[in-house]
């Protein structure tokens, strides 16, 4: 049951992550043209294992079947990010209004014609 769980977290992680790359691409925090499937791969099953995040386990059957499970590590760090991400869910229009006052602010003169 655990391993299924951890599976849909590791699936709904990519997902998010394709729906950040495009939302980040549009406000500029991401270089244009950055690849959705550029971004998952960073978090490809592989790298995440290989990182120490999950644990795979192989069944000799046919076919094959896989599960991979986080580990206590991804679980630490899950909550981590989701403490940050609650932060700027929570202080979004804050930011958002501190930078547009700062941007007023330092905007320079415009060079007159």
């Amino acid at each position: 049951m655990r391993a299924a769980r951890d599976e849909a977290c590791a699936h709904a992680a990519r997902d998010e992550a394709c729906a950040h790359a495009a939302r980040d691409e549009a406000c500029g925090c991401v270089a244009p043209g950055t690849s959705c499937p550029a971004l998952v791969n960073l978090a490809s099953p592989r790298n995440l294992e290989r990182d120490g995040l999950v644990t795979r386990t192989v069944h000799p059957t046919v076919p094959p079947k896989v599960e991979y499970a986080l580990t206590p590590v991804a679980r630490e760090l899950h909550a981590s990010l989701q403490q940050l991400t609650d932060w700027a869910e929570r202080n979004r229009l804050c930011v958002a209004e501190a930078r547009a006052a700062y941007d007023i602010e330092h905007d320079p003169e415009p060079a007159d014609a």
